[in-house]
């Protein structure tokens, strides 16, 4: 759990901790705010999507942090399996740590405009809204460099 939150960090998405769920509760890690939460949500399916992994990786908004990325799919849940997951999505955010801060500098320009559209569904609590608006960012910046 470990590698895979400092593997998120180095590829630009805050995040504060990760627990292995201690085989009774979910493992997750606490991403910093629905912002970054969102954005995970745009590379999860950009980078991670082709990954086989033994549990669902989802993103859940307004918790303490304001999002968290928790796994499903179990009742007892398995240490080997999850460190197999851990792993996959940590050496993949690793290999494309540069290219996905890139792709957020290029995507999200620091100016007044695209704040205001993040905050506005931020406050909004439209996270749907805000992945499909990054989403459509990251589209563009991709087109404009084929």
């Amino acid at each position: 759990m470990a590698m895979l939150v400092k593997s998120l960090n180095k590829a630009g998405i805050t995040t504060l901790a990760g627990c292995h769920g201690h085989h009774r509760y979910a493992p997750n890690v606490q991403i910093s705010g629905g912002y970054q939460g969102a954005w995970f949500k745009v590379i999860q399916e950009k980078y991670l999507s082709e990954l086989t992994l033994h549990y669902k990786w989802t993103v859940h908004f307004e918790n303490q942090s304001g999002s968290c990325m928790c796994a499903e799919g179990a009742v007892r849940w398995d240490m080997n399996l999850i460190y197999q997951d851990t792993v996959q999505m940590a050496m993949v955010l690793q290999k494309y740590a540069r290219e996905i801060r890139e792709l957020k500098n290029a995507s999200f320009k620091s100016n007044k405009e695209m704040k205001e559209v993040a905050s506005h569904l931020l406050l909004a609590r439209n996270y749907e809204g805000l992945v499909e608006w990054m989403n459509a960012k990251v589209e563009n910046i991709s087109i404009a460099d084929k």
